[in-house]
């Protein structure tokens, strides 16, 4: 076959592109889908040779070799999306999936700028037994402020934490003790304080109604003389220790819980 025996196969002039090609091509399989051809050799021997495809008229339209070519000639945008869906789906979701999760968290929630975790990291690391992956950190959220883009960053972060049940010790100033125990996000901490074996200060202990049975109960431990966390973030703040209600770390936050309450109370 020659050039201009396949032009006019294909209804093209020498000038035709190859995208006009290829479009054209498309046609013809899709006429050959619906039986509405019976050259297909010829159309694909034509095809080839406009494309360049020096052996592909070589080819058996009934070999798996030629369906398998005909096959991605009509699917390959969509294989080609599928593949980066996967890519996509190894890039961001499988790290996910693999990441440690931390078995305790210690979250500083306020207007808390610095912190320096070392000393109360290693106490925790050295003392709670199977402790594995820590996470202490500062969720900047302070009511009054005017600065929008921390506090934004913040209520992200802490709805975050609280909806996945990530949290499991807060220490945060009064304002967000309020907004907190008012959404019902701290545990009750009358039946976990005799578990502590501590001598707390009963003025230390912060208290509020129960929306469940409309009892006075603990709420949270103010714990702003507190020489552990002195250090840790800086003075002259408000700080008031809570456990979170759906802690998954209970028994590693009561461990913490003794050791963070044990001096300064």
């Amino acid at each position: 076959m020659e050039k201009k025996d396949a032009l006019l196969i294909f209804g093209l002039d020498d000038n035709s592109s190859e995208k006009q090609i290829k479009d054209k091509y498309k046609v013809f399989l899709k006429m050959l889908k619906n039986n509405e051809v019976d050259n297909i050799q010829e159309i694909t021997t034509a095809y080839n040779l406009l494309m360049g495809y020096e052996n592909y008229d070589k080819l058996d339209p009934s070999s798996k070799s030629f369906k398998f070519r005909r096959f991605l000639f009509n699917y390959l945008s969509y294989i080609i999306i599928f593949l980066g869906l996967i890519s996509l789906f190894v890039i961001l979701i499988v790290p996910k999936l693999t990441e440690v999760k931390p078995d305790l968290s210690v979250s500083f929630v306020g207007s808390f700028f610095n912190l320096e975790s070392d000393e109360l990291e290693q106490t925790l690391y050295n003392n709670i037994e199977g402790l594995e992956k820590l996470v202490i950190e500062v969720i900047y959220l302070d009511i009054d402020t005017s600065d929008g883009e921390y506090d934004e960053a913040g209520r992200v972060k802490l709805a975050g934490l609280i909806s996945t049940k990530e949290a499991d010790i807060f220490i945060e100033d009064d304002e967000n003790f309020v907004y907190l125990s008012s959404n019902e996000v701290l545990m009750p901490l009358d039946d976990i304080i005799p578990l502590l074996d501590l001598n707390i200060d009963e003025s230390k202990l912060i208290r509020g109604r129960d929306p469940a049975d409309g009892k006075i109960k603990i709420y949270g431990i103010d714990v702003s003389t507190n020489r552990k966390l002195m250090t840790t973030v800086y003075s002259g703040v408000i700080r008031i220790f809570s456990i979170a209600k759906e802690t998954q770390h209970l028994d590693k936050a009561l461990q913490a819980s003794k050791l963070i309450l044990e001096e300064g109370n």
